[in-house]
């Protein structure tokens, strides 16, 4: 039987944004059910219902909408306790009426423009009830953690000071001494998502609310901005037909030799080695999108093997 055996993976590289891994032993149709599902199945939070209580800005009400539920909103602490509160897709949906601490995060976006010139409303205006639910970008990412630790050895007093505060993070660090004179100039509010721009006078004043989703239902609730995987480096399926190979950029997996351009071709040869590249939109760390995708699969063809169970078992046949 063909990939009877366990199949293999490793990682070739991670980080919170991307992770590459290589696939062994296993089938296409493996391998593109888990792009699939990394997509469209695995959860996280997004705004998905917006309440306009003023904009005067130039944008429409809807165009601010649409952006603010496109935002990703950091969601590893809490995507796994949240209920479902939109569709039944699970049997765990929450009760509410309308929303709650168990189905949802209030978030407010509220600001006035009382300077000349123009003023950019971004992720950092936005003001969110639950601090492990909050824009994936700039000010939001930078609020990290901070640790005090010192302990004295030495006969005396030894004092301490700010300069003995250790960050996670240099942009976010007490305003004084070694942490000032270390301090990245780079303005860092680039990294803010913009959302809409103010004149002297106007105003937008939005209450958010963000849900738990799937990707398959909206493309906000997508944790990945890209996932891709090759199959073929070289060619030698010939899924790929290139008009002028030699003309071809090579792919990095590529195992020719400088002067070839094309493996031979393989009519019979099937596919079972797969590089993945999976990259965060920010929601969830890349890891966690592999993780919690592999859940997914596991729990979909357990479903099946039960169901296929009580068929056989209801029909009078005995199941191994």
């Amino acid at each position: 039987m063909p990939y009877a055996n366990q199949p293999h993976v490793a990682i070739t590289a991670l980080n919170d944004e991307v992770v590459r891994f290589v696939l062994e032993d296993t089938d296409l149709s493996v391998a593109n059910s888990l792009r699939r599902i990394f997509m469209a199945e695995v959860p996280t939070m997004a705004i998905d219902w917006v309440q306009v209580e003023s904009n005067t800005s130039v944008l429409h009400d809807e165009f601010i909408a649409h952006r603010l539920g496109l935002i990703p909103l950091t969601s590893d602490a809490v995507v796994d306790q949240m209920q479902f509160s939109r569709v039944n897709f699970c049997f765990l949906d929450c009760q509410c009426t309308e929303f709650c601490q168990f189905c949802a995060v209030e978030m407010r976006l509220r600001v006035h423009c009382d300077d000349e010139g123009i003023r950019a409303v971004t992720t950092a205006d936005v003001e969110t009830s639950n601090p492990d639910v909050a824009p994936a970008c700039g000010i939001h990412m930078r609020n990290l953690e901070m640790r005090l630790r010192v302990h004295c050895d030495d006969e005396g007093i030894r004092a301490v000071t700010t300069a003995d505060v250790e960050t996670s993070n240099p942009d976010v660090a007490p305003a004084c001494g070694i942490h000032m004179r270390n301090r990245n100039a780079e303005d860092s509010t680039s990294e803010d998502i913009l959302i809409v721009k103010l004149r002297k006078g106007q105003e937008v004043d939005i209450k958010c609310i963000a849900k738990k989703g799937f990707g398959k239902e909206h493309a906000k609730w997508n944790p990945t901005c890209g996932v891709a995987f090759e199959y073929d480096p070289d060619n030698a399926l010939r899924h790929t037909v290139l008009a002028k190979p030699e003309e071809w950029p090579k792919s990095e997996y590529s195992q020719l030799e400088e002067d070839e351009y094309e493996a031979p071709f393989d009519p019979l040869a099937k596919p079972n080695k797969f590089w993945f590249t999976v990259e965060s939109t920010g929601a969830l760390k890349a890891e966690n999108i592999i993780l919690s995708g592999i859940t997914v699969l596991k729990k979909k063809l357990a479903d099946i093997q039960n169901q296929l169970q009580r068929e056989l078992l209801q029909q009078g046949h005995v199941y191994h």
